[in-house]
């Protein structure tokens, strides 16, 4: 249902923790408050769910000399050869998609979306290999928080759709 594999293993932890916190502190707080101040505890309660996983979103980057493949990817063909394929993708614009670091040695990139309504925003490693005469481009995905599997499999698409029309322009 969530999508957590390719994640930092300290923001699956501080999920885990924080609702193992809030669920049983809640109601405590509710009943050992005054009147109208343990409305303001659930609201700070709710801000914190909200806040805390865009503030961890916003924190998380992705290096194009150390960053690995990701267990979800999607491959593309292309005739070109890979140092010509790698150069027109960092040169590309991806929509709402941007480039945030390349390695020209390795040929990899690293595309980023931003946070949206119904998501945190993800990390896109692009690699461009060598494939006989051409080259093959692999379009991972990593999320930057814990999101919902569907969001990140549509997102997922999207990027590499737009990889596959950068490559084709």
């Amino acid at each position: 249902m969530f999508a957590t594999k390719d994640l930092p293993r300290s923001h699956v932890i501080f999920f885990v923790a924080s609702l193992a916190i809030l669920v049983p502190i809640g109601p405590l707080a509710l009943m050992l408050l005054p009147d109208g101040i343990g409305d303001s505890v659930w609201l700070a309660a709710f801000l914190a769910i909200i806040l805390m996983p865009a503030l961890l979103a916003e924190s998380v980057r992705a290096s194009a000399k150390t960053v690995a493949p990701t267990s979800r990817r999607v491959v593309l063909e292309s005739p070109l050869a890979p140092d010509a394929a790698f150069a027109k993708l960092n040169a590309a614009a991806f929509g709402r998609c941007k480039v945030r670091d390349s390695d020209p040695a390795r040929r990899v990139l690293v595309l980023s979306s931003p946070m949206s309504g119904w998501s945190y925003g993800f990390l896109y490693p692009v690699f461009v290999r060598a494939n006989g005469t051409g080259s093959s481009i692999e379009v991972g995905i990593l999320p930057k928080t814990i999101q919902h599997d569907l969001t990140v499999s549509r997102w997922h698409e999207t990027c590499a759709g737009a990889v596959a029309k950068a490559l084709m322009a």
